[in-house]
């Protein structure tokens, strides 16, 4: 069986005749049997570029990533827990849970996975401590589904009241050092 690239219609050579599988088949009158080679050459180039296009539109990498990380401390001392994260402007926000030692890494969630990083640009910070948030016996974090109560100022906990912003830029990000006080 072979395309027609210039009508679109699939037709198959049978004993010198051709029997054409297509409603479309009056369209086909460009193409005559001496010509098939060139119709199946075209057919070939037109499924390519198809195949590309799928491939190329199929893979959603989302915007660049590059590597964030930090330290939060409270009453200087660092923070031994919690979660920070970073909203841009637009787009999945970077979020990274605190470490015992105050520091965080930031990922940020696309295509259904948590890569590490978080976008180039603007900002703003929340960052949260709550009872619930503690490492359990078993390592794991506990989330926020259970906060309990809340050990730092509530302030931090909202986007539109921390007065945090950063810039993330696509090279030399030092580590984002927050000081949380009680002011």
């Amino acid at each position: 069986m072979t395309s027609c690239a210039r009508s679109g219609v699939n037709h198959v050579r049978k004993l010198n005749t051709i029997r054409f599988s297509n409603r479309a088949a009056q369209r086909c009158q460009q193409c005559s049997v001496g010509e098939e080679s060139s119709c199946r050459t075209e057919s070939i180039r037109l499924f390519l570029a198809i195949v590309l296009l799928v491939v190329l539109g199929g893979c959603s990498r989302g915007p660049k990533l590059v590597p964030v990380s930090g330290q939060v401390s409270y009453r200087d001392k660092p923070l031994e827990f919690g979660a920070v994260m970073f909203q841009p402007e637009e787009g999945q926000p970077a979020r990274g849970y605190i470490q015992p030692d105050g520091t965080f890494t930031l990922s940020t969630r696309q295509d259904g996975k948590d890569k590490q990083g978080a976008v180039i640009g603007e900002h703003l910070v929340r960052i949260t401590c709550y009872e619930g948030q503690r490492v359990e016996a078993t390592g794991e974090i506990t989330g926020e589904t259970s906060l309990g109560r809340l050990l730092i100022p509530e302030k931090y906990t909202m986007f539109d009241e921390t007065g945090l912003t950063v810039e993330v830029r696509e090279q030399n990000n030092e580590p984002f050092i927050f000081e949380l006080s009680d002011d």
